[in-house]
């Protein structure tokens, strides 16, 4: 059953508010774009998720990924098209986490600050925020502040802020960059533990194949210009596949044979 519905006719930088943004939840379908192709970004965008889902989006850099998770954010609206969310749990909106490129963590603010300040009031108190600290492995750091982090540490205290909300949906946009593999491989099996245990969607980011096969359920392969959804593929493989590199360049194969430019 479709959980989230995305549908873009199109999405350019020339575009003008048309309507008012209603947090990305059923957004009335806009008619009379304008159509300057130099500036599309995003054209005939069409995907269907199930909730519970971890849809990875595949795409070389600059494509467009990240604007699309803007806009299932809610954070622009000025596109043509319509991006609808079934109600959760007797929400009639649902609960988005999202975990940038950079951490973005208040630099003033301690590690518990900052996950405090987006818990809900009857989260206060509760502790919720250090048990989340310590399955990332931070227990000790809740009164650190982000200077005192690695980039490693600070991309998981980012995590944890975004799963501290108990998200209905969770939008990651390549938030593991720039880690060498060992850290980045640590957090990749943070994140899968996370989603297993947790009841949430799940949209990731990322312009490195080998990471969406082995973290994906499903793979999105968005290319061209403006970009397209060029290939919507299930990932068949077992736990102990998705860490084989020979699975992996299997799979790597199948899903990018007719896809440029190569990824």
């Amino acid at each position: 059953m479709t959980w989230l519905s995305i549908e873009i006719a199109r999405k350019g930088y020339d575009s003008k508010p048309k309507v008012k943004l209603s947090a990305a939840i059923g957004l009335p379908k806009l008619k009379d774009a304008e159509s300057d192709q130099k500036a599309t970004v995003l054209k005939d965008i069409k995907l269907e998720v199930g909730f519970g889902e971890f849809v990875c989006i595949l795409g070389p850099s600059g494509c467009g990924k990240t604007t699309l998770l803007n806009l299932v954010a809610g954070l622009d609206g000025t596109f043509d098209g319509r991006i609808s969310v079934r109600q959760t749990n007797g929400r009639s909106e649902p609960r988005i986490g999202y975990v940038f490129q950079n951490p973005a963590l208040l630099p003033w603010r301690t590690v518990g600050e900052n996950l405090t300040l987006v818990m809900r009031p009857d989260q206060l108190g509760t502790g919720v925020e250090r048990d989340l600290l310590a399955e990332m492995g931070l227990g000790d750091c809740y009164d650190a502040y982000p200077k005192d982090l690695s980039l490693g540490m600070s991309r998981r205290v980012a995590l944890a802020r975004a799963l501290v909300i108990e998200p209905d949906l969770l939008l990651m946009d390549e938030p593991f960059v720039s880690l060498d593999e060992s850290k980045a491989s640590e957090l990749r099996r943070l994140l899968t533990r996370a989603w297993k245990s947790r009841p949430m969607t799940v949209l990731f980011v990322t312009h490195d194949s080998r990471e969406a096969i082995q973290l994906g359920q499903r793979i999105i392969v968005m290319a061209g210009s403006p970009a397209t959804i060029q290939r919507d593929d299930m990932v068949m493989l077992t736990h102990d596949q998705r860490i084989d590199p020979l699975y992996i360049e299997a799979v790597r194969r199948q899903i990018l044979s007719e896809t440029r430019p190569r990824l």
